[in-house]
């Protein structure tokens, strides 16, 4: 009987992901400069986006995921950013404050969709109800909105999205040397499309869950 401990359920979850062979997962990749995955998809208001993602440092904007900036487009904001700290968020038209301070080097588990933004599975906002689709392609580590884009210092363990019509299950990975996200719905990989290159979290064990384990879930304080 083996026991494993993980601090949040995102943890759990994620450990038990076994990419196919030539495919080593990661425990996430970290930005160097202008890096970003660019997905061929554009969110709308049936979207809903899970990320766990980590900050570096919390001055200036720093985007982990996006399409289009409110600011930009008026109607079909998709973003989540960090402002000096502070989460903001863009949903259609709207642009809220969570009113969540974020600290460095902690994982949060951020979720946008039409039911609401959560932060580690708990309401901080609802959104007005509207129809909208971004005009850009979804991007990881910034947002898709020409030079005004802001990247990301931080680091990225999982990223979650899906509507009436797609999903993807982005997984940190490396493949031939290259340092990217694989999608385990679409089987595809999706390499650095900008500038530098992604750095390795170092590679993720996936245990053999075996009948009497015992796994703890310190967030949500349950022993399944």
């Amino acid at each position: 009987m083996a026991t494993y401990t993980f601090d949040k359920l995102f943890d759990f979850e994620f450990s038990k992901i076994v990419l196919p062979s030539g495919y080593t997962k990661l425990q996430y990749i970290e930005n160097t400069a202008n890096n970003y995955i660019l997905l061929p998809y554009k969110a709308n208001n049936n979207t809903s986006v899970k990320i766990a993602v980590s900050w570096n440092s919390l001055s200036g904007d720093q985007v982990p995921y996006g399409c289009d900036h409110w600011y930009s487009y008026r109607n079909s904001g998709y973003i989540v950013f960090l402002e000096n700290g502070n989460l903001f968020v863009d949903y259609g038209n709207q642009r809220l404050n969570s009113n969540i301070i974020a600290s460095i080097n902690t994982f949060y588990s951020l979720e946008e969709s039409p039911n609401g933004f959560f932060v580690n599975d708990v309401q901080k906002l609802s959104f007005n109800a509207q129809t909208f689709t971004c005009t850009n392609d979804f991007r990881v580590f910034t947002f898709g909105a020409g030079q005004t884009s802001t990247f990301l210092n931080g680091k990225i363990k999982i990223v979650q999205i899906s509507d009436d019509n797609i999903s993807y299950n982005l997984i940190p990975c490396s493949y031939n040397g290259d340092i990217g996200m694989y999608d385990t719905i679409g089987g595809t990989f999706y390499g650095n499309s900008g500038t530098g290159t992604f750095i390795s979290g170092g590679e993720a064990p996936t245990p053999n869950y075996q009948n009497g384990d015992v796994v703890t879930i310190t967030d949500v304080g349950i022993t399944l």
